[in-house]
């Protein structure tokens, strides 16, 4: 017990934990928890609580223009999360395409690293209230549980969130539609997306919502008090404790927001986003040879001004040039495929 009197003591220098903890990384994290894309270390204390408080992490975000090219339709209106998760992909300038499209399967995570996450937070955690405890240092022992306590109510929104994405994705199923999509950044960087009509309309441009209003904002209710908790006794807390405070909230808050462990490619358990990249030239006029655009599609590209206006005679043959390229192309692949095909099933059928 000398010990930890002696490190309750202990008091070479002082710090300001409380402004560390509150304005420290708030941008960062917010950018990176609104993407909805489950981290392992988001079971631990993370700085800037008050985006949870004042639920800024469901503010939209402008800049983004969504164009459907098959069905004509244009909208600026992106989801949270689908916003903030493209600001945080490496994005070319116009060679990037998504996948998008929803899992027959639930997507379950791994059993152990699931119980490793878990196992390692909850010692964390634990670690954060014993000491304070053992210690004698109850304003250090408010602190950590009004800490903890913030880290509970954040994770019941996230997982409120990514469970709407879910509801959203199944409603999606019901149209199945194709479409093609161009999607226009705040950085003016452009990405193709290929995903159905449903997804589009349900997943993309619909905001997430809890199921249960209530319980959401009595959770934001409950980061309110604790935060207010926290600000009262986290600097009074004796310096040892404040050290632990932050390092575990630092190391946890950088792991966060740099996306470590994190899987880009799945959000809640039923929607999957591929990325890919475009094969040839980088330039805007091959991604629109490769989109295999028809008559009306130009007509709303022309509209949109993605392209030039037609008596630039020069833009308009090589795109033409290029278009037939490609689908020579495409029909040798093609055949070259079937042929294979029907060689397959004839040596089956000579062995047999």
């Amino acid at each position: 017990m000398s010990l930890l009197n002696a490190a309750k003591n202990w008091a070479p220098f002082k710090i300001n934990a409380l402004g560390i903890i509150t304005l420290v990384g708030a941008d960062p994290l917010r950018a990176s928890l609104a993407r909805l894309v489950p981290s392992k270390f988001e079971y631990l204390p993370l700085f800037a609580s008050q985006i949870f408080v004042d639920n800024t992490i469901t503010a939209s975000v402008p800049g983004f223009t969504l164009y459907n090219i098959t069905d004509g339709i244009l909208s600026t209106d992106l989801s949270t999360w689908w916003a903030r998760w493209l600001l945080c992909q490496e994005i070319t300038f116009n060679t990037t395409k998504f996948d998008i499209d929803s899992i027959d399967k639930p997507r379950s995570s791994s059993t152990i690293i699931w119980i490793v996450t878990i196992v390692a937070s909850l010692l964390a955690n634990a670690c954060l209230i014993v000491v304070p405890f053992l210690m004698g240092d109850w304003y250090g022992l408010a602190a950590s549980v009004s800490l903890i306590a913030t880290t509970l109510t954040r994770n019941y929104m996230l997982v409120s969130l990514r469970q709407s994405v879910d509801r959203l994705v199944s409603r999606a199923d019901n149209q199945a539609t194709p479409v093609k999509l161009l999607l226009v950044l705040p950085s003016n960087r452009m990405v193709t997306i290929y995903t159905t009509r449903g997804i589009t309309t349900e997943v993309l441009l619909t905001e997430a919502t809890p199921s249960n209003e209530r319980l959401y904002s009595l959770a934001r209710v409950m980061t309110w008090i604790a935060s207010g908790i926290l600000v009262v006794c986290l600097g009074s807390a004796c310096l040892a404790v404040q050290l632990i405070i932050i390092s575990t909230t630092v190391g946890a808050t950088v792991a966060v927001t740099q996306q470590v462990g994190c899987d880009e490619h799945h959000i809640g358990t039923k929607l999957e986003i591929k990325q890919r990249v475009h094969e040839g030239g980088e330039s805007r006029k091959h991604v629109y040879v490769q989109l295999d655009l028809n008559a009306e599609q130009e007509a709303a590209l022309l509209s949109w001004h993605f392209m030039p206006m037609e008596y630039n005679k020069h833009w308009w043959t090589a795109y033409r040039g290029l278009v037939e390229e490609y689908r020579e192309d495409t029909a040798k692949s093609e055949r070259v495929t079937t042929n294979g095909n029907e060689g397959e099933t004839g040596s089956r059928e000579g062995s047999s």
